[in-house]
């Protein structure tokens, strides 16, 4: 398991994540690899440095795709991998 946190002072509002009793402010990403299933899980961590109750499954063989959908949806204009 891997955390990934950054700062929330950098944005005008802070990123955010659904849960079951509301919109909460995320602090950071908690990724896990689930070796027997091919599959990354990417939950949100809270401002109070909990890991919330909702969670995002990716085959790790669609992990590329997304990162790159993601990047031209954002519209950074970079190629990732030079591939597409």
């Amino acid at each position: 398991m891997k955390k990934i946190d950054y700062m929330i002072e950098n944005y005008p509002s802070p990123p955010t994540f659904l849960g079951r009793n509301g919109d909460y402010d995320m602090a950071g990403i908690e990724i896990t690899v689930f070796q027997k299933t091919d599959m990354i899980r990417l939950r949100p961590i809270t401002k109070k440095n909990k890991t919330g109750r909702s969670w995002l499954e990716i085959p790790k063989d669609k992990v590329e795709d997304v990162i790159y959908a993601l990047a031209e949806e954002a519209g950074l204009g970079i190629d990732l991998w030079g591939v597409k």
